[in-house]
């Protein structure tokens, strides 16, 4: 039978401070004086020409060498646009206020990538997720985390699908494993807790009470 606490720890990791920060710091968009600004003619808006305050479209290249092509309004990114990072990272998409808002696509450089909505700088409504190893999650996100309704594809082909908090597994839901393990009931932070049915490989049913992944009784409380 498969380790419980072995799968699902991708997301359970984003739940760390330090894990949040650095993942966050990494999509940052600079909101300094720009080294150089070029204008362009491919859109149809106007060429900003220096002038950041209309609404205008232009690249402006960063005093670090990050580098932003797209709409400017009143000094900030405001409208549609791409920005590339020093490190490889890749965002393209829509921005409001100097920061990633709306729709859009975040690709890093070590091949994850995240397509979906963004709010303030965050992941935020409905998004997906993919690794380079071809772990995936599609659903619910609330400020980079998993948050409400959603799929996690794991690379060796098991699958969650049913509610997270915080970017965990909690509430209802089915976890399937690549093994022909089966759990569909109650979860608390990525564990089997509450009401659940466990249904093995070989045929047996384990139907009751969980906590903390442990079978403890077949009646419902």
């Amino acid at each position: 039978m498969i380790n419980f606490n072995e799968l699902f720890t991708r997301y359970g990791k984003l739940i760390s401070n330090d894990y949040l920060n650095s993942m966050h710091k990494k999509k940052i968009i600079l909101l300094i004086l720009p080294l150089l600004f070029l204008s362009s003619k491919i859109s149809a808006l106007p060429a900003c020409d220096g002038n950041f305050v209309r609404h205008c479209y232009g690249t402006i290249f960063h005093q670090n060498g990050e580098k932003y092509v797209g709409e400017i309004k009143d000094n900030k990114y405001n409208g549609k646009g791409s920005y590339l990072f020093i490190n490889g990272n890749v965002y393209i998409g829509e921005f409001k206020d100097g920061l990633q808002n709306g729709q859009g696509t975040f690709t890093f450089a070590n091949g994850d990538k995240y397509e979906g909505g963004f709010k303030n700088g965050y992941y935020h409504g409905k998004g997906s997720s993919t690794f380079s190893d071809g772990e995936n999650y599609t659903g619910d996100f609330i400020d980079d985390l998993p948050h409400g309704k959603g799929t996690h594809t794991f690379s060796d082909g098991s699958i969650y699908v049913g509610q997270f908090v915080d970017g965990m597994r909690s509430g209802e839901g089915t976890i399937t494993y690549s093994n022909g393990d089966k759990y569909t009931g109650s979860f608390k932070k990525n564990l089997f807790d509450g009401y659940g049915t466990l249904t093995l490989q070989d045929g047996s049913i384990k139907k009751g009470m969980f906590k903390a992944n442990k079978f403890i009784g077949n009646s419902k409380q």
